[in-house]
């Protein structure tokens, strides 16, 4: 007697058409959902970067509140070989929950070459970093800095149009365009071993700067020191100006030679045009006086930039757009 034995079918398969067809469409769902993905994450790092910069608008409002002024935004010395020149940050620091880095800066030895402030120098703070401005330290070891000083419209870093500048001492009732219409500092773009995201420094023969057409081009040797250290009080540095829009596309550019070892002649010489810059498409992000920040296109109107750039050139702004 024979027995049947039931016939058992296969399971179904992909042919090699269907499973081309799915990877096709995983891939065109993956091409759709990336840039949307992209642009949460870049939403979420200006957030980020707009809280640092409030944290600063903070600190600053607070260190006038108790010293009736803003801090300088560079110290310098008139003792020739002795010059110190801490930028804001380092003034800034008690107001940061940075006490204890603030403690451990001498400040009767230089920012940038005295072994008394190694340490100091070396320190990196989250705050001072835009997420965006994601690049390895060149110079180290450093403590970077994505946030800039604006020391104004014009070109020598010591007596300058805007609020922070060499030796400054300007309160809110100096800054006569208003608070919430003059800039006190704005993003720049760390060097990341470019060339064209590097500065020009002038040779001493072609200091100080004061045409930025004929003295800063390609031909003059750069620096890959564009915010490489927060502590430091120097173009390019720590401090930037409004005399050409946000990321520009010329060259960064400073004259003289801010360095603490210097004389007072070549001090006195200090100038830059360095611009603002960031890794966000299309703009920056800017700090007001008033401590308020916002985003500023890359096509900004060259005049309104430079208008919100001084604190007392009685530009009539309104309602401009930015």
């Amino acid at each position: 007697m024979s027995i049947a034995i039931p016939h058992r079918r296969r399971p179904a398969a992909f042919t090699l058409i269907e499973l081309l067809v799915v990877i096709a469409i995983i891939g065109v769902l993956i091409a759709l959902l990336l840039p949307a993905v992209q642009m949460a994450r870049e939403a979420a790092r200006r957030s980020q970067c707009v809280n640092n910069l409030k944290q600063l608008g903070l600190a600053l409002h607070n260190y006038h509140s108790t010293s009736g002024v803003f801090p300088p935004g560079r110290t310098r010395s008139t003792i020739n070989g002795q010059g110190h020149c801490f930028g804001a940050f380092a003034q800034l620091l008690p107001y940061l929950d940075q006490t204890a880095i603030y403690n451990a800066i001498n400040f009767d030895h230089s920012a940038d070459r005295s072994l008394e402030n190694t340490t100091s120098r070396a320190t990196i703070i989250e705050s001072f970093i835009c997420p965006s401005d994601f690049f390895k330290i060149l110079r180290v070891p450093s403590g970077p800095t994505s946030y800039m000083m604006n020391t104004g419209t014009v070109f020598p870093i010591a007596r300058s149009d805007g609020v922070l500048f060499e030796n400054s001492s300007v309160s809110t009732k100096d800054v006569l365009d208003g608070t919430a219409n003059t800039v006190v500092a704005g993003e720049t773009l760390r060097s990341d071993g470019k060339p064209e995201n590097n500065y020009i420094t002038l040779k001493p023969e072609d200091m100080p700067l004061t045409n930025y057409q004929l003295q800063c081009t390609a031909i003059q040797p750069t620096e890959d020191a564009r915010g490489a250290r927060w502590i430091y009080g120097a173009p390019g540095h720590s401090m930037y100006n409004h005399r050409r829009p946000p990321n520009d596309r010329g060259w960064d550019c400073r004259g003289g030679g801010p360095q603490s070892i210097q004389n007072n002649a070549t001090w006195d010489a200090v100038s830059l045009d360095i611009a603002a810059r960031s890794r966000h498409p299309g703009g920056v992000h800017v700090l007001f006086t008033d401590g308020h920040a916002r985003y500023i296109t890359d096509t900004v109107d060259s005049t309104l930039w430079r208008a919100i750039g001084s604190r007392d050139g009685a530009e009539l702004i309104g309602n401009a757009e930015y």
